[in-house]
């Protein structure tokens, strides 16, 4: 049986959709041809319609109100793989050849959360070390208007892999990298993930009510912020190390995996990214001799 690898791919483009959440609880179901997707949200449901099945299904067992969000990934016989049930507030691009997963543009949104809520249940499929894993991301973007692209404001994820058979509460952390508020958003929820291998047939991600948190009015110490510019980059980026020792810079993708790791010197040094291919990236400065770590993100442009 042939697995999708989901490598997911924010394309931060510019079109702008609906203002704020619409149907955050899953109530409003929109009949399509030969399915139905929640109102406001994007599914993968449209690629697999010709195979006459739905990866994501109107749940009649919420964990309140009338109805929840039901993300199954299954295998689809037209496709020759398992495909997973998706939600997500932007367009979604597939390629079965590759099994690359991309999401682009996003819904107007101007406010700057500390966390993303929502309630869910997780049913993996498979037998460990392989079951699947399923994944929640949430990147708020501004337009640039001097280099014409999006920038990433804030960013947070969140992976499954543990059954959880009754409805609980999950809290993603928003991380900011800019001051700015952000003019867009875009949520991804998928049952499947590359984390563990692939999709596996048979997973189920229950999602309901999704919503915001906000920080309240007290004065919180910031967090200092590592030194790497310019960022958006290509091809290499510069790193000013205050430090009187070597750090470690260590760069994720969105799926957490590592892909780059470099060694700081102290001073200004210029350090080499080419590797990393158009996206957005995660990066640690590991101090191991404090016991500091910072965190922030880097866009690569192509």
């Amino acid at each position: 049986m042939k697995r999708v690898l989901l490598l997911f791919t924010l394309f931060l483009v510019g079109h702008l959709g609906y203002a704020q959440i619409v149907n955050s609880s899953f109530e409003t179901w929109v009949q399509q041809l030969g399915y139905e997707d929640p109102e406001g949200w994007g599914t993968a449901n449209n690629l697999v319609a010709l195979a006459g099945t739905s990866t994501t299904l109107k749940e009649p067992d919420p964990s309140d109100g009338t109805y929840a969000a039901l993300l199954q990934s299954k295998f689809v016989q037209l496709a020759g793989a398992v495909v997973p049930g998706i939600l997500t507030t932007g367009d979604i691009s597939f390629d079965f050849a590759t099994g690359e997963v991309g999401f682009l543009n996003g819904v107007a949104y101007s406010d700057r959360p500390e966390k993303m809520t929502f309630d869910y249940k997780f049913y993996p499929a498979g037998i460990q070390p392989v079951s699947d894993t399923a994944g929640v991301f949430v990147v708020f973007t501004k337009y640039n208007t001097t280099t014409g692209s999006r920038d990433t404001v804030g960013f947070g994820e969140m992976m499954f892999t543990d059954t959880v058979d009754t409805y609980q509460q999950a809290e993603v952390d928003i991380s900011y990298s800019s001051q700015d508020n952000p003019d867009s958003l875009l949520i991804v929820f998928s049952s499947s993930t590359s984390v563990s291998g692939g999709a596996q047939d048979g997973t189920l991600f229950f999602v309901d009510n999704v919503g915001f948190d906000f920080p309240t009015s007290v004065e919180v110490p910031k967090q200092k912020q590592p030194k790497l510019y310019p960022n958006p980059a290509k091809g290499q980026v510069t790193y000013q190390n205050d430090k009187p020792h070597t750090v470690q810079l260590v760069f994720f993708d969105l799926l957490g995996r590592e892909t780059l790791r470099q060694i700081v010197r102290p001073g200004t040094q210029q350090l080499d990214i080419s590797t990393l291919q158009k996206g957005v990236y995660l990066y640690q400065v590991i101090d191991s001799q404090s016991g500091e770590t910072y965190t922030g993100k880097l866009q690569v442009k192509p």
